[in-house]
């Protein structure tokens, strides 16, 4: 009988009301937090492609700079 006086008032349209808000934020949020993981993982792979070809420019230079003091030794 309680039940009824309550289904036939206002709160359960309210309660209907903060229930589809409560889903529809959850739903904003885990889409929110996707986006942001994905733009994350691509800044933090560029940063590791820049890494790796700072690091292979440095041996390229390196392995130069040997070959030419194998060939030109200094003389004194």
């Amino acid at each position: 009988m309680i039940m009824m006086m309550f289904f036939r008032s206002g709160f359960a349209a309210l309660g209907a009301v903060v229930v589809l808000v409560s889903v529809c934020t959850a739903g904003l949020c885990y889409f929110t937090q996707r986006g942001q993981a994905t733009r994350k993982r691509r800044e933090q792979r560029e940063r590791y492609l820049d890494h790796l070809e700072q690091l292979r420019e440095d041996l390229r230079g390196a392995r130069k700079d040997s070959k030419l003091a194998r060939r030109c030794p200094i003389r004194r």
